[in-house]
């Protein structure tokens, strides 16, 4: 009779574990921290490289808090990407590369450049490269490797633009280490290297230049005056006739005309590079030849600033007047060009970084002025010909 109770009451309690009423399995015990805490986790992403990103929740009373709070987040962060807001008290959104990028751009790169430099030299190199592919990736989880692999991936690009990139991730891990975030910059020691085959800077023969000035004098002054200065295309576009000094034969280089998203506005010269340029007397002339029809000297119809994106139209119409045998460059070009001829003619470096109003002496050197092949061999011939000596007669 014994037995057959006790069979009985295994056999309802079985019944009443596979039905889900008991459930003999011991509760976990809650164990607190060394701090006294208790923690709970939970997995809110990836990384680079897959790995599943781990974040934990702290409660000081019970761990039944802690996941509270955990499900919590996990509310909030459904909410925030349908809505676009951060999410409230939490810090992943605010650790993310993507959202420390645009930080970068907006508080600290935005207001310190103009327009077309911030478009062309912060803001598409970030939005157009650097996020796609670090996109919402943890800060603190992105390692050097995966830097050096964006660099691999990126080696058909210059190496200037390259090193743009560089310089952009170096401040993005410096602006949030700065505010708080417990990252290190894995740029430091990245490598770079471009296949990408370097773009031929052409040149004006001195032979060739003369032939352009001749053209450009009674076609279209724009020309001569860039040969002859070394202006950047908005520089051009935004001289005055009050920028001449006639007695002092000088021209103020104040002001220059961009176009961002086309919008025309007037700005400082590139790196503040204000400066007086001296004038030959046939410059001079040129300048006579130009019709006085704005207070600007070449302006548009409406005698506003000429748009540069409207003179290269211009231009480039000029450019195929010329004489076959000569190779149509553009704007830079010529400016380059103005640089190779001063160098050509024994101007010291440092005269022609303020001539052209470089920032940097390695932009003139590098740059601007080229080593020619021809003027070289020139100067090496003068250096090395034997010296003739008059032979001695013999004394009678």
């Amino acid at each position: 009779m014994v037995l057959y109770h006790l069979s009985l009451l295994l056999h309802t309690r079985f019944a009443k574990i596979m039905e889900g009423q008991v459930f003999f399995m011991p509760r976990k015990k809650q164990v607190k921290r060394s701090d006294g805490t208790y923690e709970y986790k939970i997995t809110v992403g990836k990384d680079l490289h897959g790995k599943a990103i781990r974040k934990s929740f702290y409660s000081a009373k019970s761990l039944a808090e802690a996941k509270a709070k955990a499900q919590e987040y996990i509310i909030s962060s459904r909410v925030s990407a349908l809505t676009g807001q951060p999410v409230s008290g939490s810090s992943r959104h605010e650790d993310t590369f993507s959202h420390w990028a645009m930080q970068w751009l907006e508080t600290y790169k935005k207001p310190t450049v103009t327009p077309n430099t911030y478009h062309l030299s912060y803001f598409v190199p970030v939005t157009c490269y650097l996020i796609p592919f670090f996109g919402d990736a943890d800060l603190c989880a992105i390692q050097p490797v995966d830097v050096q692999r964006f660099f691999n991936e990126r080696r058909d690009l210059s190496m200037s633009y390259l090193k743009k990139f560089k310089l952009c991730l170096t401040a993005i891990f410096e602006c949030a280490y700065e505010n708080g975030v417990p990252c290190r910059n894995p740029v430091k020691h990245v490598k770079l290297v471009s296949a990408a085959q370097p773009h031929e800077k052409r040149v004006y023969t001195d032979a060739q230049i003369e032939t352009v000035k001749y053209c450009a004098r009674m076609e279209f002054p724009a020309v001569y005056i860039l040969l002859e200065l070394g202006l950047r295309r908005g520089e051009l576009c935004g001289l005055m006739w009050s920028d001449i000094d006639r007695k002092a034969r000088t021209i103020r280089i104040d002001r220059a005309v961009r176009t961002t998203a086309g919008t025309v506005s007037i700005a400082e010269p590139k790196h503040g590079s204000r400066r007086v340029l001296p004038l030959s007397d046939e410059c001079l002339e040129v300048f006579d030849s130009i019709p006085r029809r704005s207070m600007y000297i070449f302006p548009n119809a409406a005698g506003k600033p000429w748009d540069p994106n409207g003179f290269s139209r211009s231009y480039n119409r000029f450019m195929d007047t010329l004489p076959s045998g000569l190779p149509r460059l553009t704007p830079h070009e010529l400016r380059h060009t103005c640089g190779t001829a001063l160098r050509r003619r024994g101007v010291d470096i440092y005269t022609i970084q303020k001539y052209l109003g470089h920032q940097d002496i390695d932009v003139t050197a590098n740059t601007y002025v080229h080593s020619e092949i021809e003027t070289m061999r020139a100067a090496l011939d003068t250096t090395t010909k034997p010296r003739q000596t008059t032979p001695k007669t013999a004394e009678n």
